[in-house]
């Protein structure tokens, strides 16, 4: 189960390192087809936004890529990242609600909140300390 564990959570690592990556490389990509005006104040935020979104995936890579090293002391970090997922779930979801967002938008938006719900016993349980 540990061995599932860290392969879990190596995979979602690099996902995310990978996605955090090309996101904070897209503003140095010529011409990035926003569907804004090249250089107007709407393109220049957006990729601005996803800089700050692409920043926030690569810590979570980082965590994950903690939390695959050291399986036994995972939990918090593994709750903490239950919990933004379970975030992100629920904006898309919302979105989807009022109409905003397609059925796609969920579903794929639940998947990492899913796979760390359903990874949680895959952890080792720390060692009890002889009495």
């Amino acid at each position: 189960m540990e061995r599932l564990h860290r392969i879990v959570f190596a995979v979602f690592a690099a996902g995310m390192l990978v996605l955090g990556g090309l996101g904070l490389s897209l503003p140095f990509v010529p011409d990035v087809d926003t569907g804004f005006a090249p250089g107007s104040d709407a393109a220049t935020e957006l990729l601005h936004l996803t800089q700050e979104a692409a920043a926030g995936m690569f810590a979570l890579g980082l965590l994950a890529a903690w939390a695959a090293r050291h399986p036994a002391r995972s939990g918090a970090v593994h709750v903490a990242l239950t919990a933004y997922f379970v975030l992100i779930a629920a904006i898309h979801w919302i979105d989807f609600a009022r109409g905003a967002r397609p059925l796609t938008s969920g579903l794929l938006n639940s998947v990492p909140f899913v796979v760390l719900a359903c990874s949680w016993g895959l952890r080792r349980a720390p060692a009890a300390e002889p009495a």
